[in-house]
């Protein structure tokens, strides 16, 4: 937002503030992202990604004792959250790279 602040002319005021989407789900924040960027691939990544996230969120809260102590599963499922960890990672990074890149052109 700060970067639309900079570049808006005065007629066109911003009127956003980062506590207008700090509270947002990620949903909506991709949605948001995917009308300020062009990467469809970068889109697409990031909306499978947050189905994923939020299953980890919810199927985490439905570990029982008995699933801890199938040794099975429970490599089964930390290969998958590592998996999905390591995708969210790279799709951060690419997130960044972009938010660099409008910083370095604004240097310009």
């Amino acid at each position: 937002m700060e970067i639309a602040s900079i570049q808006m002319p005065a007629h066109f005021p911003l009127k956003y503030e980062t506590e207008d989407i700090s509270n947002l789900p990620l949903g909506p924040l991709v949605n948001a992202f995917a009308k300020i960027n062009d990467d469809s691939v970068l889109q697409s990544d990031l909306r499978k990604i947050t189905k994923e996230r939020n299953h980890v969120a919810h199927r985490s809260l439905l570990f029982t004792i008995g699933e801890l102590e199938d040794s099975v599963h429970m490599s089964e499922a930390t290969l998958k959250l590592k998996d999905i960890a390591e995708r969210a990672s790279e799709i951060h990074q690419r997130v960044l790279d972009i938010r660099y890149g409008l910083l370095r052109s604004l240097k310009k």
